[in-house]
């Protein structure tokens, strides 16, 4: 039950989402030896919670690099699942930065 304080911290903000982020990155090993007779969706779930909520193309950059760096080979499918929809949605945020003043017509509309 310990991971559902960190998913709570990493969805209410902004700042709260680099506080899980740094958190997970400080003591993932950790974390990792916690877990590591779990079920692998335990890990899973911290690790999407902590990792998979920022759009900005440098943090996903970081994300992956992160995860290349720190093997988590029973988490690998969700780790490429979770920077795969990173990377979408960055592209998305770019595109509606790029579109504002149509997006607020349309909307006000």
């Amino acid at each position: 039950d310990f991971f559902y304080a960190m998913g709570s911290v990493s969805r209410s903000d902004p700042v709260g989402r680099n506080v899980a982020w740094t958190y997970f990155k400080e003591n993932h090993l950790r974390l990792k030896q916690k877990l590591e007779n779990g079920s692998p969706h335990l890990s899973d779930a911290i690790i999407v919670m902590c990792a998979g909520s920022f759009v900005s193309t440098e943090r996903v950059t970081e994300v992956s690099d992160f995860f290349k760096e720190n093997a988590y080979p029973k988490n690998t499918r969700k780790i490429s699942q979770m920077i795969e929809s990173m990377k979408t949605n960055a592209q998305l945020y770019i595109k509606l930065q790029n579109h504002t003043d149509e997006l607020k017509t349309l909307l006000t509309a």
